[in-house]
């Protein structure tokens, strides 16, 4: 039977979406609705190629996943800015404010020993590290696909360009990397 004459054939829509973006910080996560629009996680298999003579074969090597762009709307009361921002303080990233360099150290460190942005922390958001989660819904806002970014971290944190030529909304366009996904359809 073909789908066009099944009447309970429902395709996915690219509009019937939300994502969680949770911390731990209370009255930091960023509401669904803030979310315009995010690329799904890309699975690439990367290839090895070996030559012999005047031929070259190619065999299948590693999985890489893709960053994930979210594109959030700004709002005047600072939830984006504000948990992006408490995402990275609590990975010990230490903000310079007013051009101040006597304390660049990470909150509960002195200045001889500035550190990088260790994983563990930058993942700790929520359990299992999991900070990213993408649902996709039905007619009747009943998820039917769940899709979990592991070990996430923010890579980038862009926001758009002011000009006085559009009426546009203020966004941010926050790159997440992350180590593998699990899609979960409905059961």
């Amino acid at each position: 039977m073909t789908f066009w004459n099944d009447q309970n054939f429902e395709p996915k829509r690219v509009f019937r979406w939300k994502v969680s973006l949770l911390t731990t910080t209370p009255g930091n996560n960023v509401p669904a609705f803030f979310a315009k629009k995010i690329t799904k996680p890309i699975l690439t298999v990367e290839e090895a190629e070996h030559k012999y003579l005047n031929k070259s074969f190619y065999f299948p090597g590693h999985l890489k996943w893709d960053p994930v762009t979210v594109t959030l709307i700004d709002d005047n009361s600072g939830t984006v800015v504000d948990a992006i921002t408490s995402m990275f303080s609590r990975s010990n990233y230490s903000v310079v404010n007013d051009g101040d360099t006597t304390n660049m150290a990470p909150p509960g460190r002195d200045n001889n020993s500035l550190a990088t942005l260790p994983k563990v922390q930058m993942v700790e958001d929520a359990s299992a590290g999991q900070i990213v989660s993408i649902e996709q819904l039905d007619a009747d806002g009943s998820v039917i696909e769940t899709i979990n970014l592991h070990n996430a971290w923010v890579k980038s944190f862009k926001p758009t360009e002011l000009t006085y030529d559009t009426e546009d909304l203020s966004m941010y366009d926050v790159e997440f990397r992350y180590d593998w996904a699990s899609y979960k359809s409905r059961d």
